[in-house]
């Protein structure tokens, strides 16, 4: 275990998608996560899915905003690396995967058990890595908050392992101790990120890493996102802004702006010893502990009255939510410039 850094949580990550009936399917039938209610349009006290999705899987989260309905950027997502999940009871996960098979036999899902693991492959082409919970991980259920909702089957992301360019890693350790004032532990071919008391960020050596690209970050396939909260946000906010590191995304310019300084997003991991040289491109939105969604501030699981999640899209029960949503997603692609908050003001 690894001594506690800056960093506190990695929260969430932001995976577009195209069908939400798979997601559904997949994310709550098979992974055992559950809905959040803060998501979704209500009719009659219930939350129906509609625009974008946020599963809970212990203390973090899935968002996965829907391209079909109106969501700008790649059509879906693919994380090239892996994503860690954490259950008391193997056996009951391998029996809800199969019990999800024949309705996702048309995507790309499939998986596979070898003793206290289970290799994922998920229907938009995600991996994920299921462990068995024990002693010697210390893959516990994190209980420092909550998410309004049901308690998850699944106990909490673990991990989340990025492929990450052949000699990069040096700077990656460099970049995080820096800029993020983190713990990090280096070993061969791997550099450990600590994201809270039970998780990490893990950056390892791979040939097939995805190397940062001239094209827009946002409309790749590998223009996802994840979310961290920090201790003292501010102050890496200030150390990332004196070096020109902060970014605005386009997709998100509303959010952020109305959100100000209580979090801010950067995407080019350099060598601090020359920040011109990018080696990982990944997108990070950071908040600090009083933001708005906060899970901290709330010490026991709760509910939230009037808002019951149900896992159907808004047309089962209603049209008025109904729009052109190809022209809204038009108008999302042609967005350019995002928000950066300025911190040294």
């Amino acid at each position: 275990v690894m001594a506690p850094g800056n960093i506190l949580l990695l929260e969430h990550v932001n995976l577009n998608i195209s069908r939400p009936d798979v997601a559904i399917t997949f994310y709550l039938d098979g992974l055992g996560c559950v809905l959040d209610p803060r998501r979704g349009e209500v009719v009659d006290g219930k939350a129906y899915a509609n625009r974008v999705l946020w599963f809970n899987a212990g203390l973090s989260q899935f968002h996965l905003p829907v391209t079909t309905r109106g969501s700008g950027g790649a059509t879906t997502n693919v994380l090239n690396g892996v994503i860690g999940l954490a259950y008391d009871d193997l056996d009951e996960l391998a029996s809800r995967l199969e019990n999800v098979e024949e309705k996702l036999k048309e995507t790309s899902f499939a998986w596979n058990r070898t003793g206290a693991t289970i290799d994922i492959t998920g229907p938009f082409g995600n991996c994920f890595m299921a462990h068995a919970s024990n002693d010697e991980n210390n893959y516990k259920r994190d209980t420092r908050g909550y998410h309004p909702g049901e308690t998850s089957f699944c106990l909490g992301v673990p991990y989340i392992e990025i492929c990450s360019p052949l000699g990069s890693l040096p700077s990656i350790a460099s970049f995080y101790k820096k800029f993020l004032a983190a713990s990090v532990q280096e070993e061969e071919g791997l550099v450990r990120v600590s994201t809270g008391n039970v998780q990490e960020l893990r950056f390892r050596e791979s040939e097939s890493a995805v190397r940062p690209l001239v094209e827009d970050y946002c409309k790749a396939v590998h223009g996802f996102h994840i979310a961290i909260y920090l201790d003292d946000h501010i102050g890496s906010m200030k150390r990332l802004a004196a070096e020109n590191l902060l970014w605005g995304n386009p997709r998100f310019v509303r959010l952020d702006t109305a959100l100000g300084l209580s979090q801010f997003r950067f995407k080019n991991i350099v060598n601090p010893e020359d920040t011109s040289s990018v080696v990982v491109e990944l997108e990070h939105e950071v908040r600090g502990l009083q933001h708005a969604s906060s899970p901290f501030s709330h010490s026991e699981p709760y509910k939230i009255p009037g808002r019951e999640p149900v896992p159907q899209l808004i047309t089962t029960v209603t049209s008025e939510f109904e729009k052109d949503f190809e022209k809204e997603r038009e108008t999302n692609m042609a967005k350019s410039e995002g928000f950066v908050p300025n911190p040294l003001e």
